[in-house]
């Protein structure tokens, strides 16, 4: 069940989830409850034969929702819930029949990051391409409600065949607009962070935003470190 980056949990009312990938397929966890967290579960059970609904899913049980019947092999995840209610479920895709030699110009090129819609966290839209040449989402909401994706860029690798530049590729961020496309790109940067500027050091890879409530738990975070 380690196969991909996980979405975050998250919570669903009283519950919380995440997302993984098993066998190029997403699935459901159920990882916590009103008494219970993930630090409480010793195993969990992957369900061959799914619940009708995500309220039969138990505590420590997961289930597909993503197949691979739309012809990608899945990977990565990260989720955000829209102002209206709506999740959206940004998922790594990479086309089944594309047969790319990994880690290769061709294979990183081919690597898309997609959106299913839903309400119910278990019943998805089919599969929209937002991003190609991407790799590694993650998603936040924002004060304002905007639902911002963010994604390892491979444009460079992409433009000029390089695959070396992989390992530097940029992290790039955009928001969900109004009718369902995203805005222009924006590059995400670390100014006090090494490997911004030295080169011979391999460039982050994905980020984990987390939008704090004020000022004031800023500061207490920034007291962590």
């Amino acid at each position: 069940m380690l196969q991909a980056k996980t979405s975050q949990i998250f919570a669903n009312g009283s519950d919380t989830y995440l997302f993984h990938m098993m066998n190029g397929e997403i699935y459901v966890m159920h990882v916590g409850d009103a008494t219970r967290s993930a630090t409480n579960l010793s195993n969990v059970c992957v369900r061959t034969t799914p619940p009708g609904s995500l309220s039969g899913l138990a505590w420590g049980e997961s289930m597909r929702v993503v197949d691979k019947d739309a012809g990608y092999l899945w990977s990565d995840t990260a989720i955000a819930k829209r102002q209206d209610g709506t999740w959206s479920l940004f998922i790594k895709g990479y086309p089944a029949d594309a047969g790319c030699t990994p880690n290769s110009v061709c294979e990183l090129c081919a690597r898309g990051i997609y959106r299913v819609t839903g309400t119910t966290l278990t019943s998805w839209s089919a599969p929209v391409l937002m991003v190609i040449g991407s790799s590694v989402p993650e998603a936040t909401v924002t004060a304002d409600g905007k639902v911002w994706l963010y994604w390892d860029d491979f444009s460079q690798v992409c433009a000029t065949s390089n695959q070396a530049l992989g390992a530097r590729a940029p992290n790039m961020a955009a928001y969900e607009l109004g009718d369902g496309g995203l805005s222009s790109k924006m590059t995400v940067s670390y100014p006090e962070e090494p490997f911004e500027t030295d080169t011979t050091r391999h460039y982050a890879t994905n980020a984990n935003p987390i939008a704090l409530p004020s000022l004031d738990a800023s500061a207490a975070f920034t007291s962590c470190f």
